[in-house]
């Protein structure tokens, strides 16, 4: 049997993640800039099999008027590239690269992890004082266990579970957020519970949420530049990961055996 200290990425047969996301924020773009880099984004999408797919984005801003806040509405091109094989998504703005991953399988880190700096290099090329000041990965596993008692088996409940001081409560939903600094990176650490309905049976989705990032200079530069930074990234969120769940759990994402369905949906095997 694995311990969570003693669990390596290759031992995992198993994994519940849904939605990887790698995004850089960057000072606003000039429109004029934008036209020079689009067309070279458009290059790189088609080379690397992507299909592009302009659209608009409502993005509502809250804003300061007279004391008072007021939602002004502000819409802005989104310019996407989809490569429908491998289910990833690739969104440029004049504010913002961001890609975006759906995933039912393993992927391995440094099949994506270099896009959005190489998006970024064709933003640094063509606009003047270019400047990230954002920049992030973030990775969202989903599961659904069937039987409330499991999730105090399944989980860390350090970090995923419900009150139950009380005798006799109805649990509908549990939230935990810890927002921490470590080592020259932020994060937001967010896991939930919400009790749903499955075959009208009552089931729970669990939520493990995590995003990681950096927001000064030197350190974004360090990650836009060098995979290796970027890759010690996503080895902490691997760690909070694994933080998250029991040593039972581990053992069953282990495991060359199958995770059954009737305990625990939403579980893909990795190929």
């Amino acid at each position: 049997m694995l311990s969570n200290s003693d669990v390596k990425r290759q031992d995992f047969k198993h994994n519940f993640l849904k939605t990887i996301i790698v995004r850089a924020d960057f000072q606003g773009v000039f429109e004029p800039e934008m036209e020079k880099v689009v067309p070279e984004v458009k290059v790189w999408a088609k080379e690397h099999g992507y299909e592009y797919a302009e659209k608009p984005a409502n993005h509502v801003n809250i804003v300061l008027n007279n004391g008072l806040f007021k939602s002004e509405q502000n819409v802005q091109k989104i310019y996407s590239f989809s490569n429908i094989t491998n289910g990833f998504t690739l969104d440029v703005t004049k504010e913002f690269v961001c890609l975006k991953i759906q995933t039912n399988c393993y992927i391995p880190f440094e099949d994506y992890s270099e896009i959005v700096p190489e998006i970024t290099k064709l933003f640094e090329s063509n606009v003047t004082y270019f400047s990230v000041i954002r920049f992030g990965l973030r990775k969202i596993n989903k599961c659904c266990v069937a039987d409330k008692d499991d999730i105090n088996k399944l989980f860390n409940n350090l970090y995923v579970s419900y009150y139950n001081e009380l005798e006799d409560l109805t649990n509908i939903s549990s939230g935990h957020t810890n927002v921490f600094e470590y080592s020259k990176y932020k994060f937001n650490y967010i896991t939930n519970i919400v009790k749903t309905q499955k075959d009208n049976k009552d089931v729970y989705d669990v939520v493990i949420d995590i995003d990681a990032y950096a927001r000064d200079n030197e350190t974004i530069e360090e990650l836009m530049k060098n995979e290796q930074k970027q890759s010690e990234v996503n080895d902490l969120v691997f760690k909070i990961y694994k933080s998250s769940l029991s040593e039972e759990f581990i053992n069953m994402l282990t495991s060359d055996d199958g995770i059954s369905e009737e305990r625990v949906s939403g579980v893909s095997t990795n190929e």
